[in-house]
């Protein structure tokens, strides 16, 4: 069998089942996007979680400086550390 023959689509069954299932495929994608869209709640997040988060990013800065510090300049590292820990105004 040759493969000379091409597949010729009847214009009646392109317009009549092709183009509808083209758009009602179109058409679900969207519809599920907006529902999920919908669907999806946004966190509220209050004051006392914020500062919460502001704690744990400032532990984790410390914990940095501390790990990392070596990379630093002497002078750097101390003004780092003077930041974190100074007696009335340190962060920690």
């Amino acid at each position: 069998m040759a493969f000379d023959s091409l597949l010729v689509l009847d214009p009646a069954i392109r317009d009549w089942v092709v183009l509808p299932m083209v758009l009602v495929v179109v058409l679900v994608g969207m519809g599920r996007h907006y529902v999920q869209t919908l669907i999806k709640t946004t966190p509220v997040l209050t004051e006392h979680d914020l500062t919460e988060i502001r704690c744990k990013q400032t532990l984790q800065q410390a914990a940095r400086l501390r790990t990392h510090g070596q990379y630093l300049q002497h002078s750097a590292f101390q003004k780092r550390k003077t930041y974190f820990t100074k007696k009335k105004t340190g962060v920690l």
